[in-house]
């Protein structure tokens, strides 16, 4: 009976747990909502303090769980969010974003809306993408989803298959050779 909204990894310098806290005093009214955090890192204190200090009791933290418990940690969610600070994101993809699309769950990213990683979600209807600071539209966004079980398997079974034609270990080590190659004829 709860939705869950996770992020899980390394809760440092990269993390705007800003967003989460604004997420959560926005969603606390839906009392089914829960936003899960399982990770450690050098913020992590500030995080859980700042929350405790607002009331915003639907956030539940974890500690930073071994690393072949991860697929099954993305797996006990509804959605995964990726809230990240001005200027991190640039033109990569967040190291967790194939291991969420491989565990078909839709991700939620909170990041620079002209950014190419914004726009991979937006045109291929993967996830959902919203800018830093609009937290209105993050927060109903979710919200959204939830009311939205078919939309969400949709997205997912997109985003898997998205990560499997682009992300693959196969589809990687041909890209990898590709430079190796390049770099060779240059020599």
């Amino acid at each position: 009976d709860k939705y869950y909204v996770q992020f899980a990894g390394t809760i440092g310098y990269v993390l705007n747990y800003k967003t989460v806290l604004e997420l959560a005093k926005r969603v606390k009214h839906e009392e089914n909502i829960r936003i899960q955090i399982v990770g450690d890192g050098n913020v992590k204190d500030a995080f859980v303090k700042e929350a405790g200090e607002l009331g915003l009791d639907n956030i539940d933290f974890y500690p930073l769980q071994p690393v072949e418990l991860v697929p099954d940690v993305y797996s006990a969610c509804n959605v995964c969010i990726i809230p990240l600070k001005k200027g991190v994101i640039g033109n990569g993809t967040p190291s967790k974003a194939p291991i969420l699309m491989a565990c078909k769950r839709v991700i939620i990213n909170s990041v620079e809306i002209d950014s190419n990683y914004a726009q991979m979600f937006l045109e291929n209807k993967m996830g959902v993408s919203v800018d830093i600071t609009d937290y209105d539209t993050l927060a109903n966004e979710i919200i959204r989803l939830k009311n939205s079980p078919q939309e969400v398997t949709e997205m997912a079974l997109r985003a898997f298959e998205f990560g499997r034609t682009n992300y693959s270990s196969t589809k990687s080590t041909q890209k990898l050779m590709n430079i190796f190659d390049e770099l060779g004829k240059t020599k």
